[in-house]
Order: C-alpha cells, then structure tokens, then sequence
C-alpha cells in the first residue's frame, strides 16, 4: 500500500519520508517507477532535501522524460523550490506501446540519473539565471548541448556513467524510436564514446588530485 504523507497524493505514488528513507525524503514516486528512482537517488544525497515530483503525463509527446522547476515554486528561494521529473507513460517501440517500467532497469536508471543531473544544475542556479538559461536552452542549439553535457557530467561524477551508456545505446540502437528523436540525440547529446572520453577525463583529474596532495603531505613533513 502506497505511503501518504501529502493531502495531494494521487493513487498509486509513492511519498518516501524521512523515517522510511532519508535519501527519499520530499519526493514523489510513482509506483511504476520507484525502484529504478530509489536507486538513482542514493547516488545523489545532495538532493536529499529538494523536494522533487515524478510525474506521468500522457500528453508528453515532445521527449520521453524532462526536469523542470515546478512553475508555482520558480521564484522561491533554492532550497524552497520543487521540481518536477515528467515522463511519457509509455513508449512506442517495434510498434507496441511500452509501459516506461517494463524498459530495461539500467537504461531507467540512467535516463533518471541525467534528469538528476539537470536538477542538481538548477540548485545552483538563482532564479533569473534559471529565466536565462530556459531562455538559451529554447534558443540555442549550442547552449542546449551543453547544457545536456552538463547532465551527463553530473551523473558521471556520482558514479552512473555505465548506466547513461546504456541509456543512450538503448536509444541510438533503436531503430523503432522516432527518426527526428534519434536525429536530435546524436545532435545534441554526448554520444556512448563521449561519456567514456568524460570518464577518462575524470579519472585523470582524479590522479592529478592524489599526487598534488601526496606532495603537499610530502613538502609539509
């Protein structure tokens, strides 16, 4: 039975509270959904207290899933908005249209972690930034794949990067998905091999950190 911590809580959605999970706590889950979403969200415990809605909508024709602050909290203060995770309820694939549960669990999981990672940009972002930036992302191409890289890169940071090469495999390998869908994501979005670039970038940085701080211990003794 689904817990009910809010007034507004719909059949079938789950409101994980802070003595069930604290990692969960302020969010909105769709049943369908949870446990891909759980998952996603114990990587990022940065987001612990923002409240965040996962939400279907039937009529979501223009993308499967999209982050967004949820419009009536836009002009709060950062740590008093809410945002919102809409997602297609179903996928059209090989002509069937696919409950978004019954894709493959990592590819979920992934699609979830870049959405993640847009949200953890808008955090830190003020309100009239977030005005500009919605602004740029409609406007320009260019902005909008940064923007999507710096999704991909915030999940790749919290240790997801298998997880979005499989999302964006299941996509690019998928010839049933909408051409213009397919066209748009090798467009505007980092490709399998441009995360595994990023992850190397990463590792690099990474090393580079340790022997910078190995010789400050060394210079310090």
């Amino acid at each position: 039975e689904p817990l009910t911590g809010s007034s507004q809580i719909s059949p079938g959605t789950n409101v994980l509270s802070a003595d069930t999970n604290d990692l969960l706590f302020n969010k909105t889950i769709p049943d369908e959904v949870v446990k891909a979403a759980s998952e996603d969200l114990t990587h990022y415990p940065e987001l612990q207290d923002i409240k965040i809605v996962f939400e279907f909508d039937k009529d979501f024709n223009n993308a499967f899933m999209q982050a967004q602050p949820k419009v009536s909290s836009f002009f709060k203060d950062r740590e008093d908005r809410t945002y919102m995770i809409i997602m297609t309820r179903k996928m059209i694939i090989e002509d069937k249209r696919i409950p978004i549960e019954e894709l493959p669990h990592k590819v979920l999981v992934g699609w979830f972690a870049h959405e993640l990672g847009h949200i953890m940009d808008y955090t830190h972002r003020s309100s009239i930034n977030l005005v500009g930036f919605g602004l740029r992302y409609f406007l320009f191409d260019k902005f909008k794949a940064q923007a999507e890289r710096e999704a991909d890169l915030y999940a790749i940071r919290h240790g997801m990067a298998e997880e979005i090469i499989a999302t964006k495999n299941f996509i690019l390998n998928n010839t049933s998905l909408p051409e213009s869908y397919i066209a748009k994501i090798e467009r505007l979005y980092l490709s399998p091999e441009g995360v595994l670039e990023l992850v190397k970038e990463i590792e690099e940085e990474k090393e580079e950190a340790i022997e910078e701080a190995e010789e400050d211990i060394l210079d310090e003794s």
